[in-house]
């Protein structure tokens, strides 16, 4: 199995304990709420080792290595605030709080745009990648009891979608046929 399958396959599993850490048992009284931080750390951390496989199977020069860049570097961020590395009721925390919405709206804009303009993976999903990237921004700001605010129950699902699409279709496809047809010669 190629790492590139496995980067894939990191995708699901992602979005798999995404789902189930944020929308699981812990509703029904079958795990607790430490079982469920442990769900999402694991997330983060498979988001952070799967995401690089989008720009391999559709490499896009720059720009589309800017925007897996940004969201590595939300992802980390967010997962230093899981470690309680970054203190949260503070002006550092609070900085890199935004600092992390930003990134990660502007690189799940990048990656979602380029994955509707080119025809490696379907137009949908980064379209879905692309509403995830904003909607998470923009509750952000908004108060949890805001109209707007309402919608933040359903990010985990729009996002999940995302990744189990580009993760089913890097773990599927042969990509380096696709990968070696957009490759750009060194020299």
């Amino acid at each position: 199995m190629s790492v590139l399958r496995l980067q894939g396959l990191a995708l699901i599993l992602s979005a798999v304990s995404l789902l189930i850490g944020l929308l699981g048992p812990q509703n029904i009284g079958i795990i607790g709420p430490q079982a469920t931080m442990f769900l999402i750390t694991i997330s983060s951390i498979l988001f952070i080792l799967g995401i690089p496989a989008i720009h391999s199977a559709q490499p896009t020069g720059w720009i589309g290595m800017a925007g897996i860049v940004l969201l590595e570097f939300a992802a980390l961020i967010a997962l230093g605030f899981r470690f309680n590395i970054v203190p949260w009721p503070s002006s550092l925390g609070d900085g890199l709080a935004l600092t992390s919405a930003v990134a990660g709206m502007l690189g799940a804009l990048i990656v979602g745009w380029i994955t509707t303009r080119e025809h490696v993976f379907p137009a949908w999903a980064g379209w879905a990648f692309m509403a995830y990237g904003l909607l998470n921004f923009t509750t952000g700001l908004f108060l949890f009891n805001s109209q707007l605010g309402m919608l933040i129950p359903y990010l985990p699902i729009l996002q999940a979608v995302a990744l189990v699409a580009y993760g089913y279709f890097i773990y599927r496809k042969p990509i380096t046929a696709i990968a070696n047809k957009y490759a750009v010669p060194l020299s």
